[in-house]
């Protein structure tokens, strides 16, 4: 039989796509969610052009979630926040990160994500100071919170379960966080809400689980999708509002850019 030079080319790419990890490049570039989908074509159209967005509101007497992307994991932000009361803040930030290959995943961003002790030494801008500064001087994994024995990280979390990590914040102090990590086909999250109150100039100023940060990584495609919500109860007072507030959005800031410069820098 005659194969035609057509049909040759339709075999060479059969016979390619069987090959273990080879995709065509249209196969590829597909994504798991659609950036539109995810987050509705306004917000998608502003965060295709910024790469990043952020909102926070205070006070406000029916406080809502604008930026949660409509993915499995990112409707659970809706239900991280299990406090009686309300939190009095809340900020949502957006990133858009280009994926160094088409081909990268939800294991290279897992792999990023679960290595909770190379947040020690992360840089921030300190609105306090007015300078760049290590916003976390230490930073693992412990057993619990009663031993604070140091544990490597977690490199295959068990869903749903709740484990602990230590931080030793440069204007926040000490503190245990609770952390559990999630993950679906196309997308992972970790939930972290602190164990022990933080204080402010020594004063305790958020009791026990009335911080909590919600981070979800989903795969759009060219780029990973990053969303991270930081809620928060706190007492009102000139003193502290302000420089909590901008505290917070700064740490935001600090955990994304921690997760691109890793990735970017990760082997693979």
């Amino acid at each position: 039989m005659k194969r035609t030079a057509a049909g040759g080319v339709l075999f060479l790419w059969g016979l390619l796509a069987l090959a273990p990890g080879f995709a065509a490049p249209s196969e590829r570039a597909a994504p798991v969610f659609a950036l539109e989908e995810a987050l509705g074509p306004s917000v998608a159209g502003e965060l295709l052009q910024a790469r990043k967005l952020y909102r926070t509101s205070y006070r406000e007497k029916t406080p809502a979630l604008f930026y949660a992307p409509r993915t499995p994991l990112g409707q659970d932000a809706a239900r991280v926040w299990n406090r009686q009361k309300p939190p009095v803040f809340i900020g949502e930030l957006l990133f858009l990160f280009p994926k160094k290959t088409q081909s990268d995943g939800m294991e290279q961003a897992a792999e990023v994500i679960q290595g909770i002790s190379t947040m020690e030494g992360v840089q921030y801008y300190s609105n306090t100071r007015r300078k760049t500064e290590t916003l976390y001087t230490a930073c693992y994994m412990i057993d619990n919170p009663s031993s604070r024995t140091r544990i490597p990280d977690i490199a295959r979390p068990v869903q749903g379960q709740g484990y602990y990590f230590f931080q030793r914040d440069n204007s926040l102090g000490t503190c245990v966080y609770t952390i559990s990590f999630a993950r679906t086909e196309g997308e992972l999250s970790i939930t972290y809400k602190n164990v022990d109150p933080i204080k402010f100039t020594f004063i305790p100023v958020i009791k026990e689980g009335d911080l909590s940060t919600h981070v979800v990584v989903a795969d759009v495609g060219a780029d990973f999708l990053m969303y991270v919500l930081v809620q928060s109860l706190f007492p009102s007072s000139p003193l502290i509002e302000n420089t909590m507030i901008k505290s917070f959005v700064a740490r935001a800031e600090a955990l994304a850019g921690w997760f691109n410069d890793r990735y970017t820098k990760r082997g693979g």
